[in-house]
């Protein structure tokens, strides 16, 4: 039958007493019944006793109704793009017909014909390879056809974006005296992004409830709609000076969250208020960036500042020693009886010789926020 609102052709039938819809992708009539008739050759199949294939469309809509249940809304969104695009590509409607000579194939065509980015293409290849991995997993494929398919190898990256306390002045000159009637709450909310690490997505997803002004923490929790990237809960500490800003936002806003606006909003503003002041890119992740590097350049231990950034790996902190050779420095000096000039460097050393050992086991909530207060100057 015709879906009457899409157009779209539909199929209802049943396997052992268990009635199956499901879409047929297309609009047209003629091809509608040419897939029908492949779905009837299946169904014969299998009452002869063959194991019927499963068709790419089938195994889409079970896979995206699974990533619904287990995703957050922003992968969910990328899998049933990258998916889709892929599937529609696809020369041939069976899983068991699916090669790796498709999948290399689809490569070159998003480089050639779509003009993508190898970091893009491999951005799809992770999510289509992952997809088929659940294929297996729920017996739809006897082995995985993308096995041996790998993704693009790219030039380590240079410098990573981090801003300068002259940009942040800057950055922050410019929004005050912009005439944008939400001008101070742009304000605040660069603010929280830049002294928590926090993502943009966790910052929407704040309620006030999960804000402590008391204690100065941020709770990051996982939500009924909306889970953390590792899926696991995490406290985020934060200078008393930021009070100040997430009271002005509770007090204006009169909502039930400190960000009411769409996720990318604040980006667009970044990009466009940096080519303005004619300085490098700056966009919401940037100041993740910036709080974590800062956080390594005042010796904060790496195992805190990853616990600050809510990462699953470690190995994935340390990319902020590697592009901050001056940190590692201090490290070496520290270690092996380098002297600090200022009373503040003494005292920068002493707290995290102490700190150290302790955040090398399993970093406390103490620790974590002595080591917020130093590096900001709250003590």
């Amino acid at each position: 039958r015709r879906d009457p609102k899409s157009g779209v052709y539909q199929i209802d039938y049943r396997v052992n007493g268990e009635r199956i819809r499901r879409s047929l992708w297309t609009k047209d009539k003629k091809l509608a019944e040419l897939k029908l008739k492949e779905v009837e050759v299946e169904l014969a199949k299998g009452r002869l006793g063959f194991i019927p294939s499963c068709n790419k469309w089938d195994f889409y809509e079970k896979y995206i109704e699974w990533a619904e249940a287990n995703k957050s809304k922003e992968t969910v969104r990328k899998d049933k793009h990258v998916l889709k695009e892929f599937f529609e590509w696809l020369p041939v409607g069976r899983l068991d017909q699916i090669n790796s000579s498709h999948l290399e194939s689809y490569k070159i065509y998003l480089i050639n014909k779509k003009g993508f980015k190898k970091t893009t293409v491999n951005i799809h290849v992770r999510h289509i390879k992952a997809a088929f991995s659940y294929a297996i997993k729920w017996e739809k494929l006897d082995k995985d056809p993308f096995k041996n398919v790998g993704q693009f190898h790219l030039p380590e990256k240079g410098k990573m974006r981090v801003l300068t306390e002259e940009e942040v002045e800057k950055i922050e000159e410019y929004i005050l005296k912009s005439s944008k009637p939400n001008a101070r709450e742009i304000l605040a909310l660069f603010r929280i992004l830049l002294y928590t690490g926090m993502r943009i997505g966790e910052l929407k997803n704040l309620s006030w409830k999960d804000i402590d002004l008391e204690e100065r923490i941020v709770r990051v929790t996982n939500k009924e709609n909306w889970t953390t990237k590792s899926k696991k809960n995490r406290d985020v500490p934060f200078p008393e000076f930021l009070v100040d800003e997430f009271r002005y936002l509770k007090d204006t806003l009169k909502r039930g969250k400190p960000y009411v606006y769409y996720e990318d909003y604040l980006t667009k503003f970044l990009r466009k208020t940096s080519q303005k002041l004619g300085i490098e890119e700056v966009t919401a992740h940037t100041l993740r960036h910036t709080y974590a590097s800062w956080l390594a350049m005042k010796g904060v231990p790496v195992q805190a500042i990853s616990k600050l950034l809510g990462h699953s790996n470690i190995s994935t902190t340390e990319i902020y020693a590697k592009f901050l050779p001056s940190a590692l420095k201090s490290v070496v000096d520290n270690a092996f009886g380098g002297t600090q000039e200022d009373e503040r460097g003494q005292n920068l050393v002493k707290v995290n010789r102490s700190t150290q050992l302790t955040c090398y086991q399993i970093p406390g909530a103490q620790q974590i926020a002595t080591s917020v207060s130093l590096a900001y100057g709250d003590f």
